[in-house]
């Protein structure tokens, strides 16, 4: 077949390629040529804003996925926030009811002290009815850890510990620790130590107990209910040593609650067992009991 290439003679050209073909690829060589020899500049700079489009592109390619991430990763922080403050709006619920507990009535010298159990209670109640960010905790409500860290005898200070799953993983790293707190007056009102009498001197006492109490901290008075797994119970020890007994409450679940110097595992957060009364008393009013071995 004869070479139709008017500017290369010695260009040879298969006898076997397709017509159609070989007429498209003259007719594109003809424009290039064309291009490249008539209009030089202009040949060049197409060229070259053809490259900037690419290069472009390839920008793009890699700024793309790293703006998607760190949007995700901020829109991600939002759900956080908002457990944050519905968290922060339950331990104030259950610090306020806390803190009008150890008030009387009557006026009497009597502080009650509600245990932790309680105050688990009625933080989750006000978490359920208010509602809250389920999908940012690891395991729901029961994820949320309750102490109470008051140090101070006229104040509740409440500690909710939990776990924030992140947005997105890093590694090994998918969720963070969170803590809160919340401090309350405790609504005790006067001081009855300040009716003149400056010698008085007033204890702590509960219906039930056997000893007195020179401070409202002593951890004899304070139950620090936990909840642990009944598959636990039998290697579990108390901080006297002694192990653990069924509660009349127990209805044989798996998830029971302990204190740290009861002998009784329970069921239920309102068994009564879980409750603590204690009145502030006189020390000449304490009848036949006995100074506590921690406090008095």
């Amino acid at each position: 077949m004869q070479c139709l290439c008017t500017h290369n003679k010695n260009c040879h050209i298969h006898t076997s390629e397709n017509p159609k073909s070989l007429s498209n690829r003259m007719r594109n060589n003809k424009r290039y040529m064309l291009m490249h020899t008539h209009f030089p500049k202009t040949f060049a700079k197409a060229l070259q804003q053809a490259r900037l489009r690419a290069s472009f592109t390839v920008e793009a390619a890699f700024v793309l996925p790293l703006f998607l991430f760190a949007a995700l990763v901020v829109l991600g922080i939002f759900p956080v926030l908002k457990l944050q403050t519905q968290v922060n709006a339950g331990l104030q619920y259950a610090a306020r009811m806390t803190a009008s507990a150890c008030h009387d009535e009557d006026g009497s010298a009597l502080t009650t002290v509600v245990s932790v159990a309680e105050e688990q209670l009625l933080f989750r109640k006000y978490m359920n009815d208010h509602g809250y960010e389920s999908s940012v905790l690891t395991n729901d409500l029961a994820s949320i850890v309750l102490y109470d860290e008051s140090s101070e005898e006229d104040y509740v200070t409440l500690v909710a510990s939990y776990d924030a799953k992140l947005p997105i993983a890093f590694w090994k790293l998918s969720s963070l620790p969170v803590s809160q707190c919340v401090k309350m007056k405790k609504w005790t009102g006067d001081d009855p130590g300040d009716d003149g009498s400056e010698d008085a001197e007033y204890v702590y006492i509960t219906p039930t107990g056997s000893a007195y109490h020179t401070s409202a901290d002593c951890s004899y008075l304070k139950l620090s209910t936990r909840s642990v797994s009944f598959s636990e119970i039998d290697s579990l020890r108390n901080k006297s040593g002694g192990i653990y007994y069924p509660c009349s409450c127990y209805n044989g679940s798996s998830l029971v609650y302990v204190t740290d110097y009861g002998t009784e595992y329970h069921s239920d957060l309102n068994c009564s067992s879980l409750k603590r009364t204690i009145y502030k008393v006189n020390i000449d009013d304490v009848g036949d009991r006995h100074a506590c071995s921690k406090c008095g």
